[in-house]
């Protein structure tokens, strides 16, 4: 991002905007700012932002293709949807699908991997990559979490090349308030639902 870059956090609560502005007055970051609103209806300018990411979120929506058409409008030509999400292999079970944990877990709420390139696609965007995370031969489950990208056609492509070594894992300065994220609930619950 640096000095001249520019950041707008989104979310729909109160409570999470009062501890981010809190959390920037800490960092004493000045080029950050927060607004209230849904990823269905983006409070944000047609074409206005170059990249935008997501963990752990857009399986929650209930309208995915309004978050995909919604990410497509804010996106500058040649900007980049980058998101972390939690995607099927395959249909789930009925079992699966009645399992009240699943639900709260980010995966009932899944799309699955193919349908998930197929709707970013059909929202416009081009080079749709939905990359599962590799799992033991021995995990059956029907979910992964999954690296997802695709980019909005048109004038010069902002791609940061893809770290192809060990993972990279972001922590918060200490004396920041967090909370726990989707990704942690997601994962335990499936972890737990798995088996």
């Amino acid at each position: 991002m640096g000095p001249e870059g520019r950041v707008i956090g989104l979310d729909m609560t109160d409570e999470m905007l009062a501890l981010a502005e809190q959390n920037k007055t800490k960092l004493g970051a000045t080029n950050v700012e927060f607004r209230k609103g849904v990823m269905e209806a983006l409070p944000i300018a047609d074409g206005s932002v170059d990249v935008i990411i997501s963990n752990c979120v857009i399986n929650l929506s209930p309208d995915k293709d309004a978050v995909f058409g919604e990410s497509f409008r804010a996106l500058r030509a040649g900007g980049r949807l980058q998101v972390s999400d939690v995607v099927l292999l395959h249909e789930l079970s009925v079992a699966e699908k009645e399992d009240v944990s699943l639900r709260g877990g980010c995966v009932s709420g899944a799309l699955e991997r193919e349908d998930y390139a197929r709707r970013l696609a059909a929202s416009g965007f081009i080079d749709v990559s939905v990359e599962p995370q590799d799992a033991p031969e021995s995990d059956e489950r029907a979910w992964r979490s999954a690296q997802i990208s695709a980019y909005k056609p048109g004038g010069e492509p902002r791609r940061m090349a893809l770290w192809q070594g060990e993972r990279i894992e972001l922590l918060a300065p200490a004396g920041l308030q967090q909370t726990a994220c989707c990704g942690d609930a997601c994962c335990n619950a499936a972890d737990k639902a798995g088996g």
